[in-house]
């Protein structure tokens, strides 16, 4: 005999069920006016402002982890531009072309830390994509801000802090205070490169694309580095440019870095070298004999160092020259030659101004962030 097939209709087994029953017997009760219903909605977003910020900092450093042959370049970078600066700066000494070479080595130092800043504009032009798809309903512009400001900042830290090591000893810099000036040194250097990588933000949040940032970060960056004060001094720059000098990134760090590098420090002129002839006195002689001229000049030879002898006739004249080093001072160098501060006191107000400048680029790229929209649909 045939076995007879059954067929299976869900609905009905669903009716049947003890869950239908318990829907059914919901519905017919009606809501329950005692029950407290859930407050409404205060906020467009679905989590809080500390959740998103929270989740964004783990993306943007997930984002820069999955990147790993990056940082190592990034970081090899630096390592290797100290070993070749400090080799090409090596051990220096504290004669007059010392003390040029020091400043010089600082003012490298300080445009090299700004050059490792367009590292961080194609992170911020790439994730924007995600960001305009998620900010009109999910993404709070606050959060996303800072996720890219801080995401950089740990990298930036370790790489200019191992190039400030290798640059310090390698160059023989200033180990005064028991070693603190290694310390004010990198933290100083590391400052000035997160300033320049929160420039470069900046401009990449302004801009519509990649290439329109790089190609902007790289000219402002040309411009800022010739008002800096190096190239041409403060009282030397013309008076309708000065206020780009006191604009300049580059303005407050190579001051507190000659400043920490350069107080203290003594230099001079070991067998002549750097030094300066300067007359000091003018003599005029009468005399009869050859022989009473010989003597009349070697003793003033002896007196007076080095001496030039003009006779006319009986007349003798010697002028006498001293050797002369120009720089004796660290602070007496800068001051001079480059109209810089040279006190503690500054150093400190170089790194406020630096504090200033920093907060000012994140406030314009937290704006820039929140109103400035580059996708075009």
């Amino acid at each position: 005999m045939r076995r007879q097939l059954q067929t299976f209709d869900p609905r009905e087994e669903y009716a049947r069920s003890p869950e239908y029953a318990e829907v059914v017997a919901t519905l017919n009760a009606g809501i329950d006016p005692s029950v407290q219903l859930p407050p409404p909605p205060t906020s467009e977003y679905a989590t809080s402002l500390g959740r998103q910020m929270i989740l964004c900092i783990r993306r943007a450093f997930l984002n820069k982890f999955r990147q790993p042959q990056q940082i190592r370049a990034f970081i090899l970078m630096y390592i290797v531009m100290g070993l070749i600066i400090g080799s090409l700066y090596w051990q220096l000494d504290d004669t007059q072309l010392g003390a040029r070479n020091r400043v010089a080595l600082v003012y490298f130092s300080t445009i090299f830390a700004a050059l490792g800043a367009f590292a961080a504009v194609p992170g911020v032009v790439l994730s924007r994509a995600t960001y305009y798809r998620e900010k009109p309903s999910f993404l709070r512009p606050f959060a996303f801000f800072v996720a890219q400001s801080l995401s950089e900042v740990p990298f930036t830290c370790i790489a200019t802090w191992c190039y400030s090591v290798v640059i310090y000893f390698m160059a023989g810099l200033n180990l005064a205070d028991y070693g603190l000036r290694v310390v004010l040194f990198a933290f100083v250097y590391s400052f000035a490169s997160v300033l320049a990588v929160a420039f470069a933000q900046m401009v990449a949040v302004l801009s519509p694309s990649q290439e329109s940032a790089s190609t902007t970060v790289g000219v402002s960056l040309s411009i800022l580095s010739l008002f800096a004060g190096f190239i041409i001094p403060k009282l030397s720059i013309e008076w309708y440019w000065r206020w780009l000098h006191y604009l300049s990134i580059f303005k407050y760090p190579l001051e507190a870095l000659s400043i920490n590098e350069m107080l203290g420090e003594t230099f001079g002129c070991p067998d002549g070298q750097g030094a300066l002839s300067v007359a000091t006195s003018n003599y005029t002689f009468v005399v009869r004999t050859q022989s009473k001229l010989s003597t009349l000049i070697d003793t003033r030879a002896r007196t007076l160092g080095t001496t030039e002898v003009q006779s006319t006739n009986t007349r003798l004249l010697v002028r006498s020259f001293q050797p002369y080093c120009p720089i004796s001072s660290g602070t007496q160098f800068i001051a001079m030659q480059f109209d810089m501060n040279q006190d503690w006191k500054h150093f400190w107000m170089d790194v406020g101004a630096m504090g200033i400048l920093y907060t000012f680029m994140l406030i314009v790229t937290y704006i820039g962030v929140r109103f400035v929209n580059h996708m075009r649909r």
